[in-house]
C-alpha cells in the first residue's frame, strides 16, 4: 500500500465518520426539538386546566353570592328596594329636565 492509498483510505474513513457524525447529531437535534415540542403541549395542557378550574371557581363563586342575596331579602323587601330605586330615579330626571330648560336661552317671541 502506497502513501496515497493509505492517505485516501484515511479520508474515506473520516468522510464515513463525518457523515455517521452529522446523522447522529441531526437525530439528536430531531430528539430535543420532539422533548421541547412534548414540554410545551405539557405546560399548555396544564396552563388550560388552571384557567378552567378558575373559571368553574368563578361560577361556584356568583352562583352562592347569588344565593346568599336571593335569600337576604324577601320579596316583599325586594319589591319595596325596587320601587325606591324607580321614584329616585324619576326625580333625578325631573332634576335634570327642569336644569335643562333653565339653561336654555330665552327665545325671541
Amino acid at each position: 500500500m502506497t502513501r496515497s492509498d493509505f492517505d485516501a483510505a484515511q479520508i474515506a474513513r473520516d468522510a464515513e465518520i463525518a457523515r455517521q457524525l452529522q446523522v447522529n447529531l441531526q437525530a439528536e437535534v430531531e430528539r430535543e426539538r420532539q422533548r421541547e415540542k412534548e414540554a410545551s403541549k405539557t405546560a399548555i395542557a396544564e396552563m388550560y386546566d388552571e384557567v378552567q378550574a378558575g373559571i368553574d371557581a368563578d361560577a361556584l363563586f356568583a352562583a352562592k353570592l347569588q344565593q346568599e342575596e336571593r335569600e337576604e331579602y324577601t320579596i316583599e323587601e325586594s319589591v319595596k328596594f325596587l320601587a325606591e330605586t324607580i321614584a329616585a330615579q324619576r326625580k333625578f330626571k325631573a332634576a335634570q329636565r327642569s336644569a335643562e330648560i333653565r339653561s336654555r336661552p330665552p327665545t325671541k317671541s
